[in-house]
């Protein structure tokens, strides 16, 4: 009775061992019109079908399947190898199983599909394609979860609101208070705010236009009046609202009419107490020299020689103007 269970026994640990085993089914030398499929195999293999996935294969040839007797049958993908006369690649065998040729892509993979690897009786044998197995996932790193190997992992960890790998959303903090001029044409135009502060109102003038109203914007988010007149633009709330922190975007909508060297001067932003704010203008009116202090710029509308010539709202002492990148000269005539 000990004898027999001791044979049980090591039978149980002979077959478990053989079946922990797997038939290995892997690519070769592989080139735009031919591929090598090897194979390392403990069992006596009967037949095999499997898929070289994105490859178009048209034929295979010699290798352990050939020695064996093996008729090949390709088409597209598909491989598909056994013997019409019981013959079968012997257990222990290892080197290239056959020769495809057809066209194969550089990321050529092997999947087993619904086909199989058998014995020789037909029955299906455990396979690995190793490496070369389409659903293979290379063991690494991932910290952060998201399905991607952290050596190739653009940000290990998540993007803040600014875009930034691990940010705490302060780098793309608005830190100043900008005024500038949009999109405009003769008749209409945007005027831009960025602000880190809370804003309760604002007037500025757009130098050489005649602005007849204001709408949209922040401005009209925050219930604020926009009263508008000549040159001037006016913002406020009579019921305490105000431009929020953090706000950027168009703050109100001109109309009226505005000449192509437009610019902006005399800006006043104030807070919700009515305190004033720093402000910088990005479409300022450039200084000038104006030595004789008449509110007129040198070279403007005054002659070289004391005469005048007809006023420009645009000449005044702030401009010559600073409109696109471009400065607006004005030459003195001749006496």
């Amino acid at each position: 009775m000990r004898f027999i269970k001791s044979i049980i026994f090591s039978l149980t640990i002979l077959c478990s061992f053989l079946y922990s085993q797997e038939v290995k089914i892997g690519l070769g030398a592989v080139t735009d019109t031919s591929a090598e499929i090897t194979m390392d195999t403990p069992f006596d293999v009967g037949g095999f079908q499997f898929n070289a996935v994105g490859a178009n294969v048209t034929s295979g040839s010699g290798g352990l399947a050939a020695d064996a007797g093996f008729f090949i049958s390709a088409g597209g993908e598909t491989v598909l190898g056994f013997s019409f006369s019981g013959g079968f690649i012997p257990a222990g065998s290892s080197g290239i199983l056959t020769n495809l040729s057809g066209t194969f892509p550089d990321d050529l993979c092997l999947s087993l599909g619904s086909g199989a690897i058998s014995d020789t009786i037909g029955g299906a044998l455990p396979v690995t394609f190793g490496e070369d197995d389409c659903d293979f996932v290379d063991g690494c790193d991932d910290l952060d979860g998201d399905g991607i190997c952290d050596d190739v992992d653009d940000c290990v960890g998540e993007y803040d609101d600014c875009g930034e790998c691990n940010g705490d959303g302060s780098s793309c903090t608005i830190d100043e208070l900008t005024l500038s001029i949009g999109n405009y044409f003769d008749d209409f135009m945007e005027i831009l705010m960025e602000t880190p502060y809370d804003v309760g109102g604002f007037q500025f003038d757009v130098v050489g236009a005649n602005v007849t109203s204001g709408s949209g914007g922040l401005a009209a988010d925050a219930g604020f009046t926009v009263s508008t007149g000549g040159e001037t633009v006016l913002g406020f709330s009579f019921s305490g609202g105000f431009i929020p922190a953090g706000s950027s975007g168009v703050l109100t909508n001109l109309s009226g009419s505005f000449p192509g060297d437009s610019c902006l001067a005399n800006a006043v932003i104030s807070d919700t107490v009515g305190g004033g704010l720093d402000v910088l203008m990005l479409s300022e009116c450039e200084e000038c020299d104006d030595a004789d202090n008449d509110g007129i710029c040198d070279g403007g509308r005054e002659s070289c020689c004391g005469m005048t010539r007809p006023s420009a709202s645009s000449e005044r002492a702030y401009p010559n103007t600073l409109t696109k990148g471009k400065v607006k000269e004005h030459a003195c005539p001749a006496c």
